[in-house]
């Protein structure tokens, strides 16, 4: 849900005030000053929010990693170089796969990406699924950091990921629990 009313208002974002389906796919397209100057604004109250609310967690990341696209992360790095925040790291764009289902151009721009942010920003070496760092933890060297994302569900007792296209993989065996 947005936190300004300028983005809530913005059509190009927002219908009903509510951000449309996959903000991805839109700050690919050319957007106006205008639209870019509200979509700055949001970046910087989302992050005032974050604070206000107490959480501690400084990693900078976001909901379909829509601060991997170029417009979105000048528009983060603009903000965090005039506010005085706490964000010490940044996640990477996923580098922790099979490149053989990725196009030429997305894995070259993730890699640039990934230098780019490695540059100027504390991160990991690697970032990819829970199977992905299954399939490939032979790939992170001694000393290397990986992030591993997941998203976890507990069914009939056993931890699993819904993380790849909402496939379900098992992560650890079976817990017994106790509601309360």
């Amino acid at each position: 849900t947005p936190v300004t009313t300028g983005m809530k208002q913005c059509d190009f974002f927002c219908k009903d005030g509510l951000f449309k389906g996959n903000i991805r796919s839109l700050v690919k397209k050319p957007i106006k000053r205008s639209t870019r100057d509200i979509l700055k604004d949001e970046i910087k109250a989302q992050i005032e929010r974050y604070f206000e609310l107490g959480l501690t967690l400084c990693h900078l990341d976001s909901h379909h990693h829509v601060h991997t696209e170029i417009l979105v992360i000048r528009l983060i790095e603009s903000v965090l170089s005039k506010e005085s925040t706490d964000f010490r790291s940044i996640r990477i764009a996923r580098n922790l796969c099979d490149h053989k289902f990725s196009t030429l151009p997305k894995t070259i721009y993730k890699s640039l990406l990934n230098s780019h942010l490695k540059k100027y920003h504390d991160t990991t070496d690697y970032f990819g699924s829970y199977q992905d760092f299954t399939n490939f933890q032979t790939m992170i060297g001694p000393g290397k950091k990986c992030e591993i994302m997941v998203h976890p569900v507990l069914i009939n007792g056993v931890l699993m990921d819904k993380t790849d296209g909402g496939k379900l993989v098992k992560i650890i065996g079976h817990y017994d629990y106790e509601r309360k």
